[in-house]
């Protein structure tokens, strides 16, 4: 997209705008012509490989719940210790970001809470019981 519109600026033929990056003028018609018939795969905006899962997201913020006072580098190491390696700029970008909810979810969560007024355990937040362990 951004070769046409170098290709539009400059006034280039479709042999020049070829030449200049190292394509066939066929490829360039070609891109015109999809331009022009409205095509959207022409530019093709995909998903980053280097995603992490939702589970991995959860786990960043249910450790940053459970010990507020660790940082971003501390829940790095501990999620690399448990065989999870994730950079301390990763960790914080997850951090910052904010939690995609299902609004079902957020209802259940919301009857949840007005039935047991109770704080949660640091236990219950991350799925760990101890009495499950003896």
């Amino acid at each position: 997209m951004a070769i046409l519109e170098l290709k539009a600026a400059r006034g280039w033929s479709l042999r020049q705008t070829a030449e200049k990056f190292l394509v066939t003028p066929a490829t360039i018609a070609s891109w015109m012509n999809r331009l022009d018939e409205q095509d959207d795969t022409l530019v093709q905006l995909r998903e980053p490989v280097n995603k992490f899962p939702d589970l991995v997201r959860d786990a960043v913020r249910r450790l940053k719940t459970v010990c507020p006072t660790m940082g971003k580098v501390k829940i790095a190491e501990k999620l690399c210790r448990a065989g999870l390696h994730l950079g301390k700029t990763t960790v914080g970008r997850i951090l910052k970001e904010r939690p995609a909810t299902d609004p079902a979810d957020a209802k259940d969560a919301t009857d949840a809470e007005n039935e047991n007024d109770a704080e949660p355990s640091p236990e219950s937040l991350i799925g760990f019981d101890r009495r499950a362990r003896s």
